[in-house]
């Protein structure tokens, strides 16, 4: 275990998600300090996406970030909920692109509202746990929209806040559907 409550290195208010590095870095969504924090294997910190208690919609700003994920070439993306976008960032930590726009939040292909979960898959997609628009939303590789899956519903293949999002081993995208409780699962189709 590390961590205490706080706002300096190494300190965490609400953290809200974990990921895993390629290089085996740890990566945590530090939701109350509006921040990510990057640890090395042992524990130590490595480096800060943001600033604790700073927010805002720039480049590396968060507002209540929730989930994180590394991508297959150490790239780190981030669902910046209260800013309703996810922004990626390079394996150095410098912004690579952002998905969805500061602040602006709706409906269409590529807008978020209050977008909670990431995940990349084996080939560096990247899919969105969509929460407050009720879907997953899918990119590819070089951040373009590429499909949506589901809409508002109790039925097959509908979701009602969708929180939590993961790439199984063959593929398929399971998703954390909290508002209905419980998991479903999407071929890549």
């Amino acid at each position: 275990a590390f961590g205490s409550y706080g706002s300096g290195p190494a300190h965490l208010a609400w953290p809200s998600g974990v990921a895993f590095g390629p290089a085996g870095e740890l990566a945590v969504a530090d939701w109350g300090n509006r921040r990510v924090q990057v640890f090395h294997a042992n524990g130590t910190p490595a480096r800060t996406l943001g600033a604790p208690g700073a927010h805002g919609p720039g480049d590396g700003q968060f507002y209540w970030p929730s989930g994180v994920a590394f991508g297959p070439a150490g790239e780190l993306a981030v669902a910046d909920s209260g800013n309703h976008r996810v922004q990626v960032f390079h394996a150095n930590g410098t912004p690579a692109r952002t998905l969805g726009a500061p602040g602006a939040h709706g409906p269409g292909d590529g807008q978020f509202y209050w977008p909670s979960g990431v995940a990349f898959g084996p080939f560096g997609e990247l899919t969105v746990a969509d929460s407050g628009n009720h879907r997953v939303q899918a990119f590819y590789p070089n951040g373009t929209f590429g499909r949506i899956y589901g809409s508002h519903g109790q039925a097959d293949g509908q979701f009602f806040y969708p929180v939590g999002v993961a790439f199984g081993p063959a593929g398929e995208i399971v998703v954390a559907d909290s508002g209905n409780h419980r998991v479903q699962a999407f071929g890549r189709g």
